[in-house]
């Protein structure tokens, strides 16, 4: 068994609807439990005796006993907190809602012509939820504790292994109950028919640019897909597995914090040599927690790594926010910088001002002797008319 408690993937909104659904829950439980089944079952979600929309809200917060409610609501807090943590307070509910109704609709519809039953909990909605973190945030990774026998312990799991081992345990029961006693309505289909609900809620927010997934999408990384200049290698580094540096619980909420948790997703990257996932931390960050920046070895890093994959865009863009912001830049990224410019981007213009940058006697002979060489291949440039658009880098 496997049961999350946290993950490190960013939060960028507190979890307060998240805690609000397992409160109601909670106290809806302590309510009813004991009660006569008469005074709970309509409010329960009934099977076989037609569609009663107003169940389809109610039951999701009812539970059979304790160990259903814990269940639920643990893993409901792992996987909300990568959903809400995207899209916020009343998003979320509002996702929770349209998950849930949508889902015992399908469970009502699925029901007709069946004997009389009832059913009720979240746990479909949970796997919703799960198929949302998977659609958005696949290869970040949830904190588990695992038990088998008598034995337990801490293990770090991604996203996307863990959602499609409990999808496949959840077909392999389909399959068996199938198999056995004949294709009938079950637990384990209301739970597929969540998931599936869940996948296309995702699939539609990501689609209409509803929720920013920092390019660490499901879609995205399956499609591989990564902006060019001309001339650059089209070849990428086949990503490696991540650093368990990189496993943050999800509490940074302060902005001191989420620098922190930052720089070290940045470092976990750099070490296990994820670059497109470094770079995609570096940018969300320097853009999203305010004064935040890299030490400046790390910088220097992933300057490094992106140049040997030879994406001179992206590499030529985080060295211009290193020279601009850096407290010490060095005049050798400047020097690689305009080399960049000129053989690579054909931005002569904008290579000569980054070369006049570069303070009298910073550089040793050998790279002074290139720079100057380097000046005037682009003061030919220059000269020779190649187009520049004033302002824009590339």
């Amino acid at each position: 068994m496997l049961i999350p408690w946290a993950t490190d993937a960013p939060i960028y909104h507190r979890p307060w609807a998240t805690i609000t659904l397992m409160v109601i829950s909670t106290l809806v439980f302590g309510l009813t439990v004991g009660l006569d089944d008469e005074l709970v079952e309509p409010y329960m979600l009934s099977h076989g005796e037609g569609m009663h929309p107003v169940q389809w809200i109610t039951s999701n917060f009812l539970h059979i006993n304790i160990i259903h409610l814990v269940g639920n609501l643990i893993f409901l807090w792992a996987f909300a907190l990568v959903v809400e943590g995207k899209v916020g307070f009343l998003p979320f509910l509002a996702i929770f809602l349209v998950i849930g109704c949508i889902q015992c609709a399908i469970e009502q519809v699925l029901s007709l012509g069946m004997e009389s039953g009832y059913s009720l909990g979240n746990s479909a909605i949970v796997y919703g939820i799960m198929a949302m973190a998977l659609v958005w945030a696949p290869r970040n990774e949830l904190n588990c504790f695992w038990n088998f026998g008598f034995r337990g312990g801490l293990v770090d799991i991604s996203i996307f292994w863990f959602a499609l081992l409990y999808v496949a345990l959840e077909i392999f029961q389909v399959v068996f109950w199938g198999a056995t006693f004949g294709l009938t309505a079950s637990s384990a289909v209301f739970h597929l028919s969540g998931a599936v609900v869940g996948f296309a809620v995702a699939s539609i927010m990501l689609k209409l640019q509803w929720v920013d997934c920092e390019n660490w999408d499901l879609y995205t990384i399956m499609g591989n897909k990564y902006a060019r200049i001309p001339g650059e290698n089209r070849r990428k580094p086949k990503p490696k597995p991540r650093s368990s540096r990189t496993a943050e619980p999800a509490t940074a909420t302060s902005p001191e914090d989420r620098a922190a948790a930052a720089t070290r997703r940045l470092q976990g990257y750099l070490e296990a040599g994820s670059t497109e996932e470094a770079h995609a931390t570096y940018d969300k960050s320097i853009r999203t927690i305010p004064g935040w920046m890299p030490p400046d070895a790390d910088w220097l890093a992933l300057i490094q790594a992106l140049l040997t994959a030879q994406d001179w865009r992206t590499g030529a863009a985080v060295m211009e926010d290193y020279l601009r912001r850096s407290a010490r830049p060095t005049a050798r990224v400047r020097l690689r910088l305009a080399q960049i410019l000129v053989k690579e981007a054909q931005r002569p213009v904008h290579a000569l001002k980054v070369l006049d940058e570069i303070p009298a006697g910073a550089l040793p002979a050998n790279l002074e002797t290139a720079a100057n060489q380097l000046r005037r291949q682009a003061e030919t440039m220059r000269d020779d008319g190649v187009l520049e658009l004033d302002g824009d880098k590339w």
